[in-house]
C-alpha cells in the first residue's frame, strides 16, 4: 500500500490515540505524571503500529500499488490528514517532556519512511518541516509575525492555520528537535538500497533550503552577534568549498539559473554532483557571508569575547587594534582571511599591484553575480551599504597605504570601492543604456536598481576625482572597442586601413627606447581613464534621456524625478570636464 492510501488510517490512528492529550483548543497539552506515563504508552502504540504498516507495505507492495492507487483520497483529502497528523507530532514536541519529544520525533521520522512511495505526499511532509521549522526560526528571532509564512512554499492559508496553532510554545528546543528529525529522514534514505541518488538530492535539497532560510533571514531584524558568529561557523563547516572557490573565468550556461535547485531531477549523476558546487549556490553563499561580516563589523557595544573564534588567524588577529575580540574585529578578520584566498597576496607586493589585484578581484566577483539579476543587486546594495558603514569605521585615520598595510578595513574598503564597482558594473554591461533601462522598468528588479543607481550616483557625485581618475584595464577597453569596430565593419561603406596591419619586426622598439616605451605606456593609461569617464558618461546621459521621455509620455512604472535628478547632477559636473572629451 503507497502513502496515499495510509493517511486516512494514520489521521484515524492520531485521533484515536492522542487526541485526548490535547487541550480542548488542541494548541497545547497540559501533563500531569500519570498523564506523561500514558501519553508515552499511546505514542508507543502508534509507533508500533505504523511499523507494521511499513513492513506490510514492503511485502505486499506490488499487489497493494493498484488497489491504493485506485482507493486513495484526493489530493486535498490526503494534503490536510497530512497537516493534522504533523501539527498534532510538531505540538508534543513543545511539551515539557524530553522523552515525550523524543518519542514524537521518532514517529514522524516513521511517517517519512510510510509515505516514501508516495513522492508527493513524502515531499508535502519534508516542505511542511521546512515552514515549521523557518516559522519557529522567524518568530523566535522577532523577525516577523509567525503568520507571514514563506510565500516560496506555496502552502495555503489553511495549512499556515493548522501549523501556527501547533507552535504557539514553540522555542529553540522544538527548533532543534525539527532538526534532528530532518536530519534522520536523511539517515534513513541513506539506508535505502539507491542511496547514491537519494541522497545526493536530499542533502542537496537540505542544504540548498538550509542557506535560502539563512539569507532570508539576514534581512530581518536586528540579529545578534553572537547569532551572526553562529552562521560563520555554519558556513564554514558546510559550504567552505563554495566560499572559497574560485570567482575567475566565471562560465555560465542556459540552465546556470536552476543550478543549485533541488528540482532539477532530469540530469546525469556526473550532473547532480557538480550541482551541489554550482554558480548559484556559491552566490548565495558569498553574499549571507558578506552579509554577515559587515554585520558584525557595524555592530557596537555588544562584546563577544566569550564567541567561538572560528578559523581565528594570528596574523590577522594582530592587525586588528580592538584587544576584547568584538564582532567587529570578528567580522573584519573573517573578510581579511576570505580575501586573501582568493587574492593569494600580501602587501609586500606594492601599492599598484594591490590597487590592480583589488581590481581584478571586483571584477570577477561581478561577473560571478550578472547573470542572476535578484541577487546581483542584492550584493551590489550591500556593498554600497558596507562602504558607508567602512567609512565611518576608519574616520578619522589617514587613508594612506601604509596604514592599508597595518588595517584590514582599508583593504576591504579598496576591494569593494562603490566607484570602482559602479565604473566596472558599467563596463560588464558594455554601457549600454538599454540594459539600465529594462532593469529599471522591470516588475522584479526596479525597485532595486533604482536604489542602487542612485546611492552610486550620490557617491559619484561627491566622490567625483575618484569616478574621472578611474581606469579600466586596457584589455577590457579594447574588446569594447573590436565589439564598437564590428559594428562599423558590417556596415557597407566599411574599409579596411592598411596601413594599420599587423606591425612587422621593423616596428618593435630596440632596447634604447626604454623610455619612448614608458612614455608610450602612461599615454596608453591616460587614454584608459580618458575612454572609461567617456563611455560611462555617455552611457549615464543616455539613460537620463530615455528615462525622461518615458517619464514625459507617462510610461514609466514609478516616479524617477529623484533618479533624474542624480543624473542631472551628475550631467552637471560632466559639463565641467569636457576637456576629457
Amino acid at each position: 500500500m503507497t502513502g496515499d492510501w495510509e493517511l486516512p488510517r494514520l489521521c484515524r490512528l492520531i485521533e484515536e490515540l492522542l487526541r485526548p492529550y490535547f487541550e480542548q483548543d488542541a494548541g497545547s497539552v497540559s501533563l500531569t505524571r500519570e498523564k506523561e506515563k500514558n501519553l508515552l504508552i499511546s505514542l508507543s502504540k502508534v509507533y508500533r503500529e505504523i511499523q507494521v504498516w511499513i513492513r506490510e507495505m514492503e511485502v505486499d507492495s506490488d499487489e497493494e500499488t493498484v488497489v491504493s492507487e485506485c482507493l486513495s483520497a484526493d489530493a486535498h483529502e490526503q494534503h490536510n490528514c497530512l497537516m493534522k497528523v504533523l501539527a498534532d507530532l510538531i505540538l508534543l514536541l513543545t511539551v515539557d517532556s524530553q522523552y515525550v519529544q523524543h518519542s514524537a520525533g521518532k514517529i514522524v521520522v516513521a511517517v517519512s519512511e510510510l509515505l516514501a512511495p508516495s513522492v508527493r505526499n513524502w515531499d508535502s511532509l519534508v516542505r511542511s518541516l521546512w515552514m515549521c521549522l523557518e516559522l519557529i526560526v522567524k518568530h523566535l528571532l522577532s523577525c516577523s509575525p509567525i503568520s507571514n509564512a514563506n510565500e516560496d512554499l506555496h502552502f495555503g492559508s489553511s495549512s499556515l492555520m493548522v501549523l501556527n496553532r501547533c507552535l504557539g510554545n514553540a522555542d529553540w528546543s522544538t527548533a532543534a528537535h525539527v532538526i534532528q528529525i530532518l536530519r534522520n529522514i536523511l539517515k534513513n534514505l541513506k539506508e535505502e538500497s539507491d542511496e547514491n541518488r537519494a541522497k545526493q538530492s536530499t542533502f542537496q535539497y537540505f542544504t540548498h533550503k538550509l542557506l535560502m532560510l539563512l539569507l532570508r533571514l539576514s534581512y530581518g531584524t536586528h540579529i545578534s552577534c553572537t547569532t551572526l558568529v553562529s552562521w560563520l561557523q555554519l558556513l564554514h563547516d558546510h559550504f567552505e568549498e563554495l566560499l572559497l572557490k574560485p570567482m575567475s573565468k566565471v562560465k555560465t550556461c542556459q540552465n546556470d539559473c536552476l543550478e543549485g535547485s533541488p528540482f532539477l531531477s532530469s540530469v546525469s549523476e556526473g550532473e547532480a554532483q557538480h550541482m551541489g558546487h554550482s554558480l548559484h549556490s556559491q552566490r548565495q553563499a558569498i553574499l549571507l557571508f558578506l552579509r554577515c561580516c559587515f554585520s558584525l563589523i557595524s555592530s557596537t557595544g555588544e562584546n563577544t569575547k566569550q564567541l567561538p573564534k572560528a578559523h581565528n588567524s594570528l596574523s590577522a588577529v594582530n592587525m586588528v587594534s580592538d584587544p576584547d575580540f568584538s564582532g567587529r574585529s570578528k567580522g573584519f578578520i573573517e573578510l581579511y582571511k576570505w580575501f586573501q584566498a582568493h587574492l593569494r597576496y600580501s602587501f609586500l607586493c606594492g601599492k599598484e599591484m594591490h590597487v590592480d589585484k583589488c581590481i581584478l578581484f571586483a571584477r570577477s566577483f561581478l561577473q560571478l553575480y550578472l547573470h542572476e539579476d535578484d541577487l546581483l543587486f542584492k550584493v551590489l546594495l550591500q556593498l554600497v551599504t558596507a562602504s558607508s558603514c567602512l567609512e565611518q569605521q576608519l574616520e578619522g585615520k589617514k587613508q594612506t597605504y601604509q596604514d592599508a598595510e597595518e588595517d584590514i578595513g582599508f583593504l576591504v574598503s579598496n576591494a569593494f570601492s562603490p566607484v570602482n564597482l559602479f565604473h566596472l558594473f558599467l563596463s560588464e554591461l558594455h554601457y549600454d543604456h538599454q540594459v539600465l533601462l529594462d532593469y529599471l522598468i522591470s516588475k522584479d528588479l526596479g525597485i532595486s536598481c533604482a536604489e542602487y543607481l542612485l546611492r552610486c550616483l550620490r557617491v559619484t557625485c561627491s566622490t567625483w576625482h575618484l569616478f574621472i581618475e578611474f581606469s579600466v584595464d586596457e584589455n577590457a577597453m579594447h574588446s569594447l572597442s573590436r565589439k564598437k569596430q564590428k559594428i562599423l565593419e558590417d556596415g557597407p561603406d566599411f574599409q579596411a586601413d592598411q596601413s594599420s596591419a599587423s606591425p612587422t619586426m621593423d616596428t618593435y622598439p630596440s632596447l634604447n627606447d626604454k623610455v619612448k616605451i614608458d612614455t608610450d605606456s602612461s599615454c596608453k593609461q591616460n587614454e584608459c581613464i580618458r575612454l572609461a569617464f567617456i563611455e560611462a558618461k555617455d552611457c549615464l546621459l543616455s539613460l537620463k534621456v530615455s528615462i525622461e521621455n518615458l517619464h514625459r509620455k507617462n510610461l514609466f512604472p514609478y516616479n524617477p524625478k529623484a533618479l533624474i535628478q542624480r543624473l542631472a547632477k551628475f550631467e552637471e559636473l560632466c559639463s565641467n570636464h569636457d576637456d576629457f572629451s
